[in-house]
């Protein structure tokens, strides 16, 4: 519960300062630190001190606020939104310092469908506990007044309170094609699809063991995969060769994820299950 943080070279028997760190919280009213002088004759009485480290720390309070901006709002099945909050706040005196940012959506759209009725278009590099700022793509109309995006602070102590937002997008876009099986692409007659420049495949999804993934691309760029649990926090990220097949997964814990893979400005996200 507590270590001696530093004190003089020579060992507790030659200090006359030391200082202890609490690896824990400290009882009210009940631990103390005590010292005595050692002599050739003995060792003298005692002198003590409670501790005076006697409040748990709080945790870190909500975001001020999670601020939504309207990115992209005249695409059937693709708008998207920024939502954003304060940078991590510091520690005071009663509570602690933020580490990390914890991200999570609800309502009857978004609440446990990541992948199928949005998807976490853009974010920090190291993944949703690291992002300040995130892009969210929705994929169907959102339901007004039911859905929101929250997020609070995660410290050493705890997570905090929470600060949320409505989704800002209530109305869905008239003249939207309806969804039947996957989501369509409106095309004119004379317009022919371009044929997709890369394809990936999971197998076996789903699986006991691992995934074998395998990107079929005619780009040049770098080829990414990132593996995301069913929240789109980061889990682990690998490079991918081209038609190459790499086996990823085995560490992963019985539950659904998201492989999302990333070539140029292609990204492509499929949700596989491990048993």
């Amino acid at each position: 519960t507590y270590r001696i943080d530093s004190m003089d070279v020579d060992g507790l028997d030659s200090s006359r300062v030391i200082v202890v760190q609490y690896l824990s919280d400290v009882a009210a009213g009940t631990d103390s630190v005590r010292c005595s002088y050692k002599s050739d004759c003995g060792t003298g009485a005692v002198a003590k001190v409670k501790v005076p480290l006697l409040a748990a720390l709080a945790q870190p309070a909500a975001p001020t606020a999670v601020t939504a901006t309207a990115v992209v709002t005249n695409v059937c099945y693709g708008r998207k939104v920024r939502y954003s909050v304060p940078a991590l706040i510091s520690s005071t005196a009663t509570a602690a310092r933020a580490t990390s940012y914890n991200w999570s959506f609800v309502g009857s759209v978004l609440h446990a469908t990541l992948g199928t009725s949005y998807v976490i278009d853009s974010m920090d590099v190291d993944g949703l506990d690291s992002s300040r700022v995130i892009v969210v793509r929705y994929l169907l109309n959102v339901a007004a007044g039911t859905d929101s995006v929250r997020c609070s602070y995660n410290s050493d102590c705890g997570t905090g309170a929470v600060a949320k937002v409505k989704v800002p997008l209530l109305a869905a876009i008239l003249n939207c094609p309806p969804i039947s099986g996957n989501i369509p692409v409106s095309k004119a007659p004379s317009v022919v699809t371009p044929i997709e420049s890369m394809s990936v495949k999971l197998f076996p999804n789903p699986t006991t063991s691992n995934f074998n993934l395998q990107v079929v691309t005619a780009g040049k760029e770098e080829i990414t995969a990132r593996v995301l649990d069913i929240q789109g926090r980061f889990i682990q990220s690998v490079k991918v060769a081209p038609n190459q097949t790499l086996s990823l997964g085995s560490a992963l814990k019985a539950g659904a994820y998201f492989i999302e893979v990333r070539q140029g400005k292609e990204v492509k996200t499929t949700r596989v299950m491990k048993f």
